[in-house]
């Protein structure tokens, strides 16, 4: 503070109440050495219900920068809000009114499986940060994501850019079972249990529902010749990405 003080002129520093043991310390410092009177400004620490920060250096961080996080990761995130937090988040992070945000509040109360609040936070925010197409493009892949609409819909940059951001696993499943993909997937802890979980309709691959324990993972079924992205129930989704044989190289002979 000193220094920007003495070499940019600079009267005011702003933060968050952590910082201010620092900004108090660079008034004085200021005082001292240059005469000069500087200012301090601080605002409340926006962080979650357990008490942890939102910031650059927690776990999970997402950036304004579309170069460092992509909008459709961005939107996720904050549709991934806790239910304790969305309705805070909402208050001190949109221009939404206050009788809509109350109504919002309601609404968790009343079904929170619906996270009616969390997608109003989730398309507010990437709206304010990253414009009105690219919020409605997040939304629509954050939709495909999980089942509102198809994931064969999308353009295939779209759907490269929400398999980046799913987890993955890395064993082939083609040619294997369902029960015995599901199982690889890590969706289900074992073999029984991934069977349980098929006949129970809980299993989707790119989209569809399936039932069927014993059918075949064929090279057809993926998205792209390069995608299976696999669902338990409605919100647990992984992915899988099938290496591209080199120009010329039948797929046939690689190992």
């Amino acid at each position: 503070f000193y220094h920007l003080r003495k070499e940019l002129e600079c009267e005011l520093q702003v933060g968050a109440t952590d910082q201010w043991g620092n900004i108090t310390v660079g008034t004085e410092l200021a005082r001292k050495k240059l005469g000069a009177t500087v200012w301090g400004l601080v605002f409340p620490l926006l962080t979650r219900a357990d008490g942890s920060k939102y910031g650059k250096t927690a776990t999970g961080t997402v950036w304004l920068d579309p170069r460092k996080t992509h909008p459709n990761d961005f939107y996720q995130f904050f549709l991934k809000a806790d239910d304790a937090d969305v309705i805070k988040l909402l208050k001190t992070l949109t221009f939404l009114e206050r009788d809509t945000i109350e109504a919002l509040a309601v609404k968790q109360s009343q079904d929170a499986a619906a996270r009616s609040a969390q997608k109003s936070l989730a398309w507010e925010m990437t709206k304010i940060v990253h414009g009105e197409q690219l919020a409605t493009e997040a939304k629509k892949a954050a939709e495909a994501v999980y089942g509102k609409i198809s994931l064969k819909s999308l353009p295939e940059a779209q759907l490269d850019q929400v398999a980046a951001s799913l987890p993955h696993f890395s064993e082939n499943p083609i040619g294997k079972t369902l029960t015995d993909a599901v199982a690889l997937s890590g969706l289900a802890p074992s073999k029984g249990q991934a069977r349980q979980l098929i006949l129970a309709g809980g299993v989707y691959m790119n989209g569809d529902q399936y039932k069927d324990p014993k059918l075949i993972i064929s090279p057809e079924m993926l998205l792209l010749k390069k995608y299976l992205f696999m669902q338990k129930g409605t919100s647990q989704n992984v992915v899988y990405t099938a290496q591209v044989p080199p120009a010329g190289v039948h797929p046939s002979v690689q190992q």
